[in-house]
């Protein structure tokens, strides 16, 4: 399981990279953070999952428009949380410390990318059926 992890890691910074150059892209053509973030994990995600799927996960067993659907699921729940706590956690430490709005949107999403990057691996490794007891999601007449 290390091995996915790291193999997992590598292309989810990849992704991250990807979702942080629109993140800070839209931050400055004057996005709020909870929209520069939604748009950003979009594309990360997207990334990460349709790599990680074919390289580090055995994307082949089970119904491929289940999983989809409760990645986008996922995922769509995901954004939506992290990107309204970025969101409120920016506008809390501007009002403490009179930093930047930008710089502060930017620092908060890298302080929150280690949490995030274990939750999508795990939510992803059990979307995709990897593990070594099955899959709630993968009923046994699909295997």
């Amino acid at each position: 399981m290390f091995r996915k992890f790291l193999g997992f890691a590598m292309i989810s910074g990849a992704g991250w990279l990807l979702d942080m150059t629109v993140y800070v892209g839209a931050l400055q053509i004057g996005a709020r953070p909870f929209i520069a973030n939604l748009l950003g994990g979009v594309v990360g995600a997207s990334f990460s999952f349709i790599v990680s799927g074919t390289r580090i996960f055995d994307a082949g067993k089970g119904p491929v428009l289940k999983r989809v659907l409760w990645y986008l699921v996922y995922t769509a729940l995901a954004i939506t949380l992290i990107s309204g706590l970025i969101d409120a956690t920016t506008i809390i430490a501007v009002h403490m410390t009179e930093w930047s709005p930008k710089a502060m949107a930017i620092i908060i999403k890298v302080v929150l990318t280690p949490l995030i990057l274990l939750s999508n691996f795990f939510m992803v490794r059990w979307i995709l059926g990897s593990t070594d007891k099955g899959n709630l999601l993968i009923e046994q007449q699909d295997r």
